[in-house]
């Protein structure tokens, strides 16, 4: 699963750059979320074929998706197009839980020259009634990691808010232990952002 496409500079200055726009980028990477400096999932896979929707919070409209490479670019609602870009995320297979898939998605945040990476999971939630198949996407948060997950794991805690992923494999292991049961809770995905 991992890739090795590095940035020109993996600076920590950069990383707390990256921090302040991430967290600016979209409401749908607010929190206290993984992030990385570099693009660690290698090739991503489809989760299906035809159009998708990616839903957050239970009150909110979903973002609509587009196919794009070897992953889908979620667009912003259309009363934010002027004002915000689109994501690209692509989404290797992560557990099934409760009978479903679930997917680890890494989307890529850009802001000028800077890059950075925020995880996600997602799962099927089934077809709107205009017929586009809808996932809820849920932010994983880092705040509940103790001291030596952050280590068996290889993650490192920046700031209050954020924890920098260094291994893509370790880190599934560390949601597949810490949040099967959750993913298998209808009510945990409607919270957990």
């Amino acid at each position: 699963m991992a890739a090795e496409t590095a940035l020109p500079s993996e600076s920590p200055v950069m990383l707390s750059r990256l921090k302040v726009f991430a967290a600016a980028s979209f409401a749908l990477f607010l929190g206290a979320c993984f992030l990385s400096e570099r693009q660690l999932i290698g090739e991503g896979v489809r989760l299906q074929e035809g159009p998708l929707a990616f839903c957050m919070e239970p009150d909110e409209p979903c973002l609509e998706a587009v196919t794009q490479e070897d992953g889908y670019l979620v667009m912003p609602l259309p009363e934010h197009a002027d004002e915000e870009e689109p994501i690209f995320v692509r989404f290797a297979p992560l557990t099934r839980a409760g009978g479903a898939d679930i997917w680890l998605g890494e989307a890529e945040l850009t802001e000028e020259e800077d890059r950075a990476w925020a995880y996600v999971v997602a799962r099927r939630a089934g077809k709107a009634e205009n017929g586009v198949t809808e996932y809820k996407m849920a932010i994983p948060t880092c705040e509940e990691a103790s001291d030596s997950q952050l280590i068996r794991y290889g993650l490192e805690r920046n700031g209050l808010y954020a924890c920098t992923v260094t291994n893509i494999d370790a880190f599934a292991e560390y949601l597949t232990e810490r949040h099967t049961a959750d993913f298998a809770d209808a009510d945990w995905w409607d919270t957990a952002n």
